[in-house]
């Protein structure tokens, strides 16, 4: 009989790309456990009260404040023409919209 065998794959280190990707949750930053390689780093590690991971856990905290302002400013004055773009009444046609170039509708 033979034997079935698995080809031999030699690697000569871990890589970040190896691993699965943290899931993010709606309470804090992605932690990962102490083990993986971006620990401390790149990620901040499970429990971990050091200088590193607490301000990893700010930085987040700091970037998800301005992602919910940006959608917010997004949401209110995201319609309005920003300079160079040109805003034509409701009354306009379709005709006058495309030779001036103007924005669609809200």
């Amino acid at each position: 009989m033979s034997k079935t065998t698995r080809p031999s794959s030699k690697r000569t280190g871990r890589k970040t790309s190896e691993h699965k990707e943290p899931k993010v949750s709606q309470d804090g930053p992605p932690e990962v456990s102490r083990k993986h390689p971006d620990a401390h780093h790149g990620a901040p590690a499970k429990g971990c009260p050091c200088v590193c991971c607490w301000a990893l856990r700010a930085m987040w905290k700091r970037d998800e404040r301005d992602r919910q302002v940006a959608a917010a400013w997004e949401q209110v004055h995201g319609h309005e023409p920003v300079e160079m773009q040109v805003c034509v009444a409701a009354n306009a046609s379709q005709a006058f919209r495309e030779v001036m170039g103007a924005l669609p509708i809200w």
